[in-house]
């Protein structure tokens, strides 16, 4: 028999070969781009327990005291997918509100920030992001959010990111769009190509004092060589683990080379803001050694609330008042770990196990788990005022990815009221407390997986336990108008050291 030949062997699927794509155009684009020392301006460094207060941030002279991030304390019938918003009059709680939301149950953002306006410089803050407006997912949600907290504090903002000619999002902020192009078999997802001449004048035009890099790609480190040329400070933020993507498709011998990028881009930024402890020390395991910061992400405990409960919602789904909801909410695609969700799904109907399985969200993986799952409820893509209805109306979460950098949607569940069954990753191991608000699970082992699920289906004891627990944390820890005004501080750090004025 004839042998495949051992390439062709590891590219065996169309996503496969969509990553492989993706990869080659990144290396391309920064393979001829000088490394420049950073350093030599700035070294900060970060030492922080769990939990707990961080130490000082020191440079030679410069002593800054910042507050810590984190504070102690059968296919369905198309029409049983409702409009949620025509039958939950919880949905138009949120529907007509910014996306800057309440962030501690007793006051609004707008309020708090209102207190905090007149505390440190008025910045002018260049984004660049890969995700802002063309695709709804965690990044584009917490930038857009971030734009809208720093304008309303009287921080100047120009957003470069790619966009498309239906964007999903109603953003925040004026939008430079950059040249792009469309992923193949993931069109929702764009991949930014070259910063273009105008856009370096328009950059210069605007005079940033701080130049934030959301993602790492080809325009990502256009965006970072400039900064540099010009002597801005350069924040970036991590957002997504994309060397972790490498062994997922099959491409793990190209992982070590991702590392190598990651490292050189990352070192060459002033500051790296990490959202979990997990991330800076893999970061710091990796070689990026200086720069690391803290910052979180947080959660509109008014929007998510176990309050938003709908029995009408249930109904209109045809689910019973003694059917737990297993619920699912994320971007569908596979690296979400979404093979395990279907795993634990069918061994709860192979054994008989009273439940009712939903999804929530889309993407490219929605027709084939549509398959594999025909009496899963698929409800598509959902804005907050819905989703907060969905979360609130269900009984049990499972998140199973493990590559998440945090994992807002945990969050978000958390404070709706669910106990939780996640990756035992690093980002969830930032918000579930193993036996007290859910269970952490090892990321591939769906029989764990299950009978942990198995456990919160059968025991409402327990899910009402872990549920008070899980929001407890969530309204006790994750305040956005606390995160925001931590990163407008380390802003001012940069700023003050970096940036001509």
């Amino acid at each position: 028999m004839k042998r495949t030949p051992s390439f062709e062997r590891l590219f065996t699927s169309p996503k496969q070969w969509n990553l492989f794509f993706i990869f080659v155009i990144f290396v391309l684009a920064v393979f001829s781009i000088r490394t420049v020392d950073t350093r030599r301006k700035i070294d900060f460094s970060i030492e922080y327990g769990l939990f707990g207060t961080r130490k000082d941030l020191s440079h030679g002279s410069l002593e800054v005291t910042l507050k810590t991030l984190v504070k102690k304390d059968g296919p369905q019938d198309p029409v049983a997918v409702p409009d949620i918003e025509e039958i939950c009059p919880h949905a138009h709680y949120q529907a007509e509100r910014s996306l800057v939301g309440s962030s501690n149950g007793t006051a609004s953002a707008e309020e708090h920030i209102r207190v905090l306006q007149g505390a440190g410089s008025r910045q002018r803050i260049a984004l660049y992001t890969g995700a802002y407006n063309h695709i709804r997912d965690g990044v584009s949600m917490t930038l857009n959010r971030m734009v809208k907290y720093l304008l309303a504090q009287g921080h100047e903002v120009l957003v470069l990111a790619p966009t498309n000619s239906h964007p999903v999002i109603n953003h925040a902020g004026k939008l430079s769009p950059v040249p792009s192009l469309q992923i193949p078999g993931r069109g929702d997802y764009q991949l930014s190509t070259f910063l273009t001449k105008e856009l370096k004048e328009e950059l210069e035009e605007f005079r940033p004092t701080v130049v934030h890099i959301a993602t790492p790609d080809p325009v990502g480190w256009q965006v970072q060589k400039w900064a540099v040329q010009h002597e801005i400070a350069i924040a970036c933020s991590f957002h997504t683990h994309f060397t972790s993507y490498m062994s997922y498709y099959g491409l793990g011998f190209l992982e070590n080379y991702a590392w190598d990028l990651t490292r050189k881009f990352y070192n060459q930024c002033h500051h790296t803001y990490v959202p979990s402890y997990g991330i800076a020390d893999e970061l710091r395991h990796h070689g990026v050694k200086h720069g690391l910061l803290l910052w979180t992400r947080g959660v509109d405990t008014d929007v998510y609330s176990p309050r938003k409960k709908c029995p009408a919602l249930r109904q209109k789904l045809k689910i019973k008042n003694d059917e737990p909801v297993v619920l699912l909410a994320c971007r569908l695609v596979w690296e979400k770990g979404l093979q395990v969700y279907v795993d634990v799904i069918k061994r709860l109907e192979a054994q008989g196990i009273k439940h009712k399985s939903v999804v929530a969200g889309d993407g490219p993986a929605r027709a084939k788990m549509q398959q594999l799952l025909p009496n899963t409820i698929f409800l598509g893509a959902q804005k907050p005022e819905q989703l907060s209805c969905t979360y609130a109306s269900s009984d049990v979460y499972i998140f199973p990815s493990r590559t998440e950098t945090f994992g807002v949607t945990i969050a978000e569940a958390m404070a709706s009221g669910l106990p939780v069954v996640v990756a035992n990753a690093s980002g969830p191991a930032m918000m579930v407390q193993h036996g007290v608000n859910g269970y952490m699970a090892p990321p591939t082992d769906s029989k764990v997986f299950f009978d942990y699920a198995k456990e919160l289906v059968t025991d409402s004891e327990l899910r009402q336990r872990m549920s008070k627990s899980g929001r407890e944390i969530a309204v006790q820890t994750f305040h956005w108008s606390e995160v925001f005004n931590n990163l407008v501080n380390y802003y001012d750090v940069l700023a003050e050291a970096i940036s001509p004025r």
